[in-house]
């Protein structure tokens, strides 16, 4: 039976409501060697296009792969050693951001040492459904020899703080983001040829990492690789494994996964042995 005329389906309420939808399980036909395979070749290809950005060879950057996947924190390696060695300009923008956010952003970003190449790192910033940040955006990364940006509206936060309505961008953007664009695409809305457009003017990078199971596994290669994870978070080798089995053996069941919930698993192991118990009541889905 077909649903009532004006009734949305559950992903629709999800989006309108800021809900994030939780992620599939993840049983493809692919086997868990596959999956290890394909995600270390995408992280190898991710940590050469951030080394592009901060090298002066790409001017944009896009990464989308699920939240708690990672990105982040092999993005901030590689970007924050070059400022801390003074081998580029490097700005941040997280959270909500308007257009004009934006323009002024593009415009504090360019305003780095002569000399330097200067990046803006958007991170996890929530503006893509905003025509006007789009169209901003759009022309920061065009293809032309000169990238001019404008706003062409009356702004006085703009001229109050000596910032003009007009300038040259010279600095590179590197886009670390959850949202599917290829997805967004394929819906054919209103925004699709603004997507289209973004990602035609950067090299765009989808992880491949959707689903819990991908997630688990991308966890699980970073604890064996090296014990930089476990070192920074100051976590027992052998209670890393424990946390990991656990993730392993409750992952039908349990609401997300992200780096984030093993640091969590691993504060409610340091309050006793009953921290399974403490796990299941707070991390398990609730019907």
């Amino acid at each position: 039976m077909s649903r009532p005329v004006g009734s949305k389906n559950a992903a629709t309420l999800a989006k309108m409501q800021g809900v994030v939808e939780e992620l599939p399980i993840g049983n493809s036909t692919e086997t868990d060697t596959e999956i290890n395979a394909r995600i270390r070749k995408t992280f190898r290809v991710f940590e050469k296009m951030t080394n592009g950005i901060v090298q002066g060879q790409f001017k944009s950057a896009i990464v989308t792969g699920a939240t708690g996947c990672g990105k982040s924190w092999i993005c901030d390696q590689i970007t924050e050693i070059a400022r801390d060695e003074e081998e580029i300009e490097l700005r941040v923008l997280q959270g909500a951001s308007s257009a004009l956010g934006i323009y002024r952003e593009l415009w504090q970003a360019n305003q780095g040492a002569a000399g330097k190449i200067k990046v803006l790192k958007i991170d996890d910033c929530d503006m893509y459904h905003d025509l006007e940040a789009m169209d901003v955006l759009k022309n920061a990364l065009d293809t032309k020899k000169r990238r001019v940006v404008s706003w062409n509206k009356e702004s006085y936060p703009l001229i109050n703080n000596g910032i003009p309505l007009q300038f040259e961008f010279e600095g590179s953007c590197l886009f670390l983001t959850n949202k599917n664009f290829v997805k967004e695409i394929s819906y054919n809305g209103k925004m699709a040829p603004h997507y289209q457009a973004f990602l035609s003017r950067s090299i765009f990078l989808d992880l491949g990492i959707h689903s819990k199971r991908e997630i688990l596994l991308r966890i699980k290669q970073v604890a064996s690789d090296n014990n930089d994870f476990y070192d920074m978070n100051k976590i027992e080798t052998k209670d890393g494994k424990i946390i990991l089995d656990w993730l392993t053996n409750n992952l039908t069941k349990i609401r997300e996964i992200s780096f984030r919930t093993v640091l969590q698993l691993h504060q409610m192991m340091s309050m006793g042995s009953d921290w399974e118990e403490m796990a299941e009541v707070t991390l398990w889905k609730r019907s």
